[in-house]
């Protein structure tokens, strides 16, 4: 419920931010006109294009400074450092794209008059939704009463979620704990005595939602059902759910059956897209450069010492999976049964071996690593999915 409220809120507030850029430059022109005593014109396309690119990257600075969050916003100050920051990174970025372009006849009191005008419409709209939705709905007769069920620590941070999340209007109409004589850490809201109150307190303080917080023991199934009967909504915060988990778990579907999961990689599908996107990008323009060089530097490696031009090594990627790494060859063919009679030369620990001056380097292979154009064909493996541009060096076998 409250994740599609938000989601209609966000979608409203980034309308009206669109609206708000267009209306502001409209202003701006109109005023512009007011202090200059004539006619002063914009080009329409020009003054259009300025307006749609602007529209787009206030969304994304909106987006980016948290102004499109799940959260209610911590105070007015925190509001108005916030938009002044997107406004003026607004039109840094128009801007330098102007100037870019080699477009340098625009009035700067106009760009002047649209970002004030922008900023004190921002902020006059998210004041009015703070004021809407804080104020008045929360205060109105249809505001959701919740009810949590514990008084551990657990029961404070749900609490303390609720004062934070973003709704309609959602008032905390008290606490439960589970016995009387449990412990009881919850601040700022009324104590309605334990759970053998449960059904009276439901029918009390006309309850809407119910979140059962309470320990490992104890049967809630009763407790449940009788809110099924009284058509009351409830959630369950998992025993496993601790309030100092760095990686919190997350709830998914998969083909309808409830999931708690806990994901290691901390990045969103969308992440990880953007980053499979850039990392095809630049492995598509890194391996076409390669192509480019790798006549000479197949050539010189060649004439250097007889055999392969690539190197090809078993490496150790994500979650142990093997891969072989390319790289233009930079040692002599019998390198790894040399490696054995230098092993005493090795200037690293355990299993990693680097030594100074390899006398299994060659001369072109001194000059490739040197210059890091032996990495190229790693590009190969980047294409591949088998690495990415940004990480950390894949490990051998023996180094894992």
């Amino acid at each position: 419920m409250f994740g599609q409220q938000v989601q209609i809120v966000i979608t409203l507030m980034i309308l009206f931010d669109g609206l708000l850029v267009i209306g502001s430059g409209y202003l701006a022109k109109y005023l512009k006109f007011l202090d200059s005593g004539y006619i002063w014109e914009i080009d329409p396309v020009l003054f259009t294009g300025m307006i749609l690119f602007l529209m787009f990257v206030n969304t994304f600075a909106m987006g980016r400074a948290g102004m499109y969050s799940d959260k209610k916003p911590p105070g007015i100050f925190w509001m108005t450092v916030r938009l002044g920051t997107v406004v003026a990174a607004d039109f840094a970025v128009l801007l330098i794209a102007l100037y870019s372009l080699k477009i340098f006849d625009v009035s700067r009191l106009f760009f002047l008059f649209w970002g004030g005008s922008l900023f004190v419409g921002s902020m006059a709209q998210r004041l009015l939704v703070d004021i809407y939705m804080q104020r008045w709905l929360a205060k109105g007769f249809n505001a959701r009463q919740v009810l949590i069920a514990g008084s551990d620590e657990r029961a404070a941070k749900v609490l303390e979620a609720y004062k934070q999340q973003l709704s309609w209007g959602h008032v905390m109409a008290g606490y439960l704990k589970p016995f009387r004589w449990s412990v009881d850490v919850m601040q700022g809201i009324q104590q309605l005595g334990s759970m053998e109150d449960f059904d009276q307190v439901l029918q009390d303080k006309s309850v809407d939602e119910v979140v059962f917080v309470l320990p490992k023991s104890g049967d809630i199934r009763p407790y449940m059902k009788l809110c099924d009967d009284l058509g009351v909504s409830y959630r369950l915060v998992p025993s496993m759910y601790e309030p100092d988990d760095r990686l919190p778990l997350t709830v998914e579907r998969i083909q309808g059956i409830p999931t708690l999961s806990r994901a290691r990689i901390r990045i969103s599908a969308t992440g990880l897209l953007y980053k499979a996107l850039l990392d095809f990008a630049v492995g598509l323009i890194g391996f076409l450069v390669m192509c480019l060089m790798y006549p000479f530097i197949a050539l010189a490696i060649k004439l250097d010492d007889p055999g392969p031009v690539l190197f090809k090594q078993p490496r150790m990627g994500q979650n142990r999976r093997v891969f072989g790494c390319y790289k233009f060859r930079t040692m002599y063919t019998d390198a790894e049964a040399r490696k054995a009679e230098l092993m005493a030369n090795n200037i690293m620990d355990d299993k990693m071996f680097k030594m100074k001056n390899d006398p299994r380097i060659t001369r072109v292979g001194n000059f490739l690593r040197k210059t890091s154009l032996d990495e190229f064909p790693q590009f190969i493996n980047v294409l591949r999915g088998e690495m990415s541009i940004v990480g950390t060096r894949p490990p051998t076998l023996d180094e894992v």
